[in-house]
């Protein structure tokens, strides 16, 4: 890819993002905060 004449344009360098692992981690934590959250509103019977 290097001689080729799309080179410049094909973005060909390696990077991670932590965004994604970041953002997955967050909405399963919110969702278990939310399951215990309903689980204990059942349990007192204020459902």
């Amino acid at each position: 890819m290097e001689n080729s004449a799309v080179a410049p344009i094909v973005a060909n360098g390696y990077y991670f993002s932590f965004v994604p692992l970041v953002g997955g981690l967050l909405i399963a934590v919110l969702a278990e905060v939310w399951r215990r959250g309903i689980q204990l509103r059942d349990d007192d019977g204020l459902a």
